[in-house]
């Protein structure tokens, strides 16, 4: 016998209404609710339709007509502006809920199910959808993948419903990359990107590796410690959606060199390895580091070029041809980076048919890029490239690299050289993890809207082509609008936490109807809108705090 609680769940609370100025279409329904019913925005409603089927919608917005012609009606009803006087006419009004077609239940024709695309008729029962229409809306029965755990959803009437992502269409083949944006501290972005990490690596830690850069302070040093602010609340999250409340195993924390030779961290974990760049760890990789340098003539390319070519045998041999000159500069031989600010700039521009104010230009610019203690002429054996590092990671192993104390102009640098190992890890062999998933925050910083450096390349390869050999990206930035266009449209997953109207606004949130955007002004800290590229309209999901250890 069923509980009192699932008779009222399946009680009708309402009908469907077809107007001739609001009529139904193919992706909205509208209905009225009866009176009493507590009801939100993206709460999951049940329409009956024709064949027997059922329609399940989100709904997006709620109305409350009435049969005043205007507010001066009402006003003048009430004794001209009485609150405590009786109107002179009882008003007719209603609450109609505006609901986004999500799925029909389909019904069965010539061993095949048949889904109905119709408009749901007027004057059809309404009801609460239940977790199984939930979870059928989500197209869980379609999942080609492993479930991941994403969020719960939490009806209005006390339905609690664990909804996952298709690994399929998460992290490939199918699709893959996820975005998260939002108001910083209150989106939570950072916090929902790491929990569904932790969840990929709770169901297919054995496929899967990571690379997470840190760019906050110590935010992301204690991911292998236990979380000190769980509540009870958040443990029966984690049980509803099967997973452990517990933190991320086999981790490796990077952390960058600084001037005494110890770490120049936030607060560092006990165990980490120190990583530190020597010239013939990235005497290829020139573009990447002079990528914030404006070079509209194209002369850096060519020093970097060259530089790239003229390498042998751990160092580099700046040669001038003595033809048809007098007094050319003799050779010099570079093996560190010292030896290469010290090249005579005349001999610079000689050997690489420069202009002559080339060279003390990049010699300014190297003294520059290079004056950090990351750059060194020569590594200890306690110190790490981490592009050597990155081509061991074996599925099932975190790598966290700390960038948080690095300047601006240097992070960019890293996370390129990182990402480039990773395409050469790829490339040249059969031992790269079939899935690898790589999380960079504040993404504006290294793929930011229109740019196009060798850094925003990079990332933007990755975009466009990492789904077909499983390198996902999960990005998150303050300002969709504010990142390149590309990442953004190869970005089979969005998660949206709480934005200002102006950034909502703007045509990165094209996928998002009006409704919806009106919603996500209002979100709560905790709550996201996710966005799946096989769901037809945006919900939103809870998700627990973070089992690891935060350092605040």
């Amino acid at each position: 016998m069923k509980s009192t609680k699932d008779q009222i769940a399946k009680e009708a609370i309402g009908k469907t209404s077809s107007p001739e100025r609001d009529p139904n279409s193919t992706t909205k329904f509208y209905c009225w609710i009866k009176k009493g019913v507590l009801m939100n925005p993206f709460d999951f409603l049940v329409a009956e339709h024709m064949k027997g089927t059922r329609t399940v919608g989100i709904v997006t917005e709620i109305l409350s007509p009435t049969d005043s012609l205007s507010h001066l009606s009402d006003y003048v009803s009430h004794d001209f502006g009485q609150p405590e006087a009786e109107p002179y006419t009882e008003r007719l009004s209603s609450m109609i809920a505006e609901v986004n077609v999500l799925r029909n239940t389909g019904y069965q024709e010539a061993r095949r199910q048949v889904e109905i695309m119709m408009p749901v008729p007027g004057d059809m029962p309404v009801h609460f959808a239940e977790k199984e229409d939930v979870r059928f809306a989500m197209g869980t029965d379609q999942f080609i993948g492993e479930e991941i755990p994403a969020g719960v959803v939490y009806q209005s009437n006390g339905t609690v419903v664990p909804v996952g992502l298709d690994s399929a269409y998460l992290l490939g083949p199918e699709g893959a990359h996820i975005n998260a944006s939002g108001i910083s501290g209150l989106a939570t972005k950072t916090s929902y990107l790491m929990f569904l990490a932790l969840s990929v690596y709770q169901k297919l830690s054995k496929q899967v590796a990571f690379v997470i850069f840190n760019v906050k302070q110590a935010d992301l040093l204690r991911i292998h410690e236990q979380g000190k602010e769980l509540t009870s609340d958040d443990r029966d999250l984690y049980d509803l959606l099967d997973l452990e409340c517990t933190p991320f195993e086999n981790v490796t924390y990077f952390l960058p060199r600084g001037r005494t030779g110890r770490p120049d961290s936030d607060n560092p974990p006990r165990e980490y390895e120190l990583y530190a760049y020597a010239m013939s760890d990235v005497y290829s990789r020139f573009d990447l580091l002079f990528a914030d340098v404006p070079d509209p003539y194209f002369t850096l390319d060519t020093f970097n070029s060259r530089v790239r070519e003229d390498w042998r045998n751990g160092q580099l041999v700046i040669q001038a041809s003595a033809f048809g000159r007098r007094n050319a500069p003799l050779p010099a031989t570079v093996r560190n980076w010292e030896d290469l600010r010290q090249v005579n700039t005349d001999l610079l521009a000689r050997a690489y048919n420069l202009h002559s104010t080339t060279p003390p230009r990049i010699r300014r610019e190297l003294t520059r890029l290079t004056a950090s203690p990351l750059f060194v002429n020569n590594r200890s054996r306690d110190e790490t490239y981490l592009g050597d590092r990155v081509k061991k990671i074996k599925p099932g192993e975190v790598y966290v690299i700390d960038i948080a104390r690095i300047h601006t102009r240097t992070q960019p640098f890293i996370v390129g050289d990182v990402m480039r190992s990773i395409d050469q890890m790829y490339r040249e062999g059969d031992s790269a993890p079939k899935r690898m998933v790589i999380f960079v925050d504040e993404l504006n910083s290294f793929a930011p809207s229109g740019g196009t450096s060798a850094i925003a390349e990079q990332i933007v390869e990755i975009a466009r082509k990492g789904r077909s050999r499983g390198t996902v990206m999960f990005g998150a930035e303050q300002f969709k609008s504010e990142i390149h266009d590309q990442i953004v449209g190869n970005c089979g997953t969005h998660a949206i936490g709480r934005t200002g109207s102006a950034e909502v606004r703007r045509s990165a949130y094209a996928f998002l109807d009006e409704r919806t955007r009106n919603n996500v002004m209002g979100l709560g800290k905790g709550e996201i809108v996710l966005s799946a590229a096989t769901w037809r309209s945006p919900i939103k999901v809870r998700f627990p705090r973070p089992a690891y250890n935060i350092i605040r």
